[in-house]
C-alpha cells in the first residue's frame, strides 16, 4: 500500500472571525467625550445665567447701573427712586415765566422788565461750539453760569445739535455735581425728539420727550426753563409754545444757590450754544 507523503497534505483555510467586542472601548471613549462636552456646556450655561441674574439684580438696585451706562441695556428693569420727576403736577400759580412769549426766546438781545435781572452768559454774536472727536462723552462746564437770585430763576437758551452716526443724547445739563440733583435737556437722534431727564446721584429718570423738531432738520431750538424759589418745581417751554411742568422732591439749586450749566457732548457730535441767559428777580 502506497503512503502519501505528509508534506502534500493541505489544511483547509479557517475563516477569520471578527470579534465585535474589540470596538467597545472606542465607542465608550466617544460617548464619554460627548457626555463631557454636554456637561461642560450645561455648566457654562448655568454660569452665564447666574452671572446675568446677578448683574440684572445689581442693575435693578442701582448698585451697578448698567442700563444707564449702556443704552443697549435700557430694557433692564430698575428700581424707581422715591425721588422721581412727576409730570404735569405743578399749577401755573406756583411757577410762572417772566416772559412766556415764544418769539422772545430767539431774541439775541433780550430786554427784560426793569424789575428782572438779566445775565447773558452766551450771546448770538459769540456762540459757544463744543466738539467731541473722542471716544468718551465730554462734559464741558460753561464759565460764568454760576448765577444766584432771591426768588425763582428762568434760563433761556438756544441750541443746535449736530449728531454723529451712533446713538446719542447730547444737550445741556443744569445743576451741580454727580452727588447733586440735575436737569438734563437733550436731543435723541434716533427718535428725533428733545426730552428731559432728572438725575439724582446715580439714579436717572427715563427720557421724557416734549418737543419734536421738523424731520431731519439741523437747526436752532429755543427753550426756556423756570425753576421755583425752592428748586422743587420746574417748567419747560418748547419752541412750539408747549409747556411741561414737573414736581420734584429734591431741589435743583446747589448749596450756594446756583444752577450752573454743563454741555454734554457724545462722541463724534457737536453742541452749539447760541444763547444762554439767566433771569432772576
Amino acid at each position: 500500500m502506497d503512503t502519501i507523503p505528509a508534506t502534500n497534505l493541505q489544511t483547509p483555510p479557517v475563516p477569520s472571525v471578527q470579534n465585535p467586542v474589540q470596538n467597545l472601548p472606542q465607542e465608550k471613549t466617544r460617548e464619554g467625550v460627548f457626555d463631557f462636552i454636554k456637561s461642560s456646556l450645561f455648566e457654562l450655561f448655568l454660569i452665564v445665567l447666574f452671572s446675568a441674574l446677578i448683574l440684572a439684580t445689581f442693575n435693578y438696585f442701582n448698585l451697578i447701573p448698567l442700563s444707564s451706562v449702556f443704552p443697549a441695556l435700557s430694557f433692564l428693569p430698575q428700581q424707581q427712586s422715591t425721588q422721581t420727576a412727576i409730570t404735569n403736577t405743578t399749577s401755573q400759580d406756583d411757577i410762572t415765566f417772566f416772559n412766556n412769549n415764544v418769539s422772545s426766546l430767539s431774541a439775541c438781545n433780550p430786554t427784560p422788565d426793569k424789575n428782572i435781572i438779566l445775565q447773558s452768559i452766551i450771546t448770538c454774536k459769540n456762540p459757544t461750539k463744543v466738539f467731541n472727536m473722542g471716544k468718551d462723552t465730554l462734559y464741558n462746564g460753561i464759565p460764568n453760569s454760576y448765577v444766584t437770585g432771591n426768588g425763582q430763576m428762568q434760563i433761556n437758551f438756544a441750541l443746535k445739535i449736530i449728531p454723529g452716526k451712533d446713538y446719542h443724547l447730547s444737550g445741556l445739563m443744569f445743576g451741580g455735581g454727580a452727588d447733586e440733583n440735575r436737569l438734563y435737556v437733550s436731543y435723541d437722534n434716533q427718535s428725533n425728539n428733545w426730552g428731559v431727564q432728572f438725575l439724582y446721584g446715580k439714579i436717572v429718570t427715563p427720557f421724557d420727550p416734549f418737543y419734536q423738531p421738523p424731520a431731519s432738520s439741523i437747526q436752532r431750538s429755543y427753550f426756556s426753563i423756570v425753576i421755583s424759589k425752592d428748586g422743587k418745581q420746574v417748567a419747560i417751554l418748547s419752541p412750539n409754545g408747549f409747556m411741561k411742568t414737573y414736581a420734584l422732591e429734591g431741589s435743583l439749586y446747589r448749596k450756594d444757590g446756583t444752577v450752573p450749566t454743563t454741555a454734554v457732548v457724545y462722541p463724534n457730535s457737536e453742541v452749539d450754544i447760541y444763547s444762554l441767559n439767566y433771569y432772576t428777580d
